[in-house]
């Protein structure tokens, strides 16, 4: 019986279970977006052809400050981001087709939500792995994943990492 009791007194004061960790106030965060070029391919002459999708081997890098107001469950960030295509066709009369590289700075809120292992903003579903947590329950650090499909196109050859380190 003593052992019992022994046993049970292990569990309840030394349990590795916590608290979701908290991700609240200013992060740095880097946005990264890689969509695959599909190439469909004819297998009897070998000839190469590229879809005309929007989403074509674009590449996007975001730089952006992120708020996490978790009382709220509300974020909003801001930053700049820098667009280009992982395939950029020069043709023989010196044009160019794709996505060049440009930047444009952006501005977006609303909703998020966190637990152990997800991050969700707006109803997207991300992967989530979290750095140090202080003893206040506040993430220091974060990073995100997410696959198939993305929210703004029906690409499903993309994938969208975000890192985030408290300010």
């Amino acid at each position: 019986m003593k052992s019992k009791f022994v046993a049970i007194a292990l569990v309840l004061c030394c349990s590795s279970a916590s608290a979701t960790p908290l991700l609240s106030g200013n992060y740095a965060v880097s946005l990264r977006e890689y969509c695959q070029v599909i190439a469909d391919v004819d297998k009897s002459t070998g000839v190469t052809k590229f879809a005309r999708d929007s989403t074509q081997g674009n590449e996007v890098f975001s730089l952006t400050t992120m708020n996490f107001n978790q009382a709220q469950g509300t974020y909003s960030w801001n930053g700049v981001s820098e667009f280009v295509s992982g395939v950029l066709e020069q043709f023989s009369d010196g044009t160019k087709k794709g996505h060049q590289g440009n930047s444009s700075p952006f501005t977006e809120s609303g909703s998020y939500s966190n637990n152990d292992t997800t991050l969700t903003i707006d109803g997207v579903v991300y992967d989530l792995v979290y750095g140090h947590v202080d003893q206040n329950g506040i993430a220091d650090g974060f990073i995100a994943a997410l696959h198939l499909p993305l929210p703004h196109t029906t690409a499903d050859h993309c994938i969208v990492s975000l890192e985030g380190q408290i300010q």
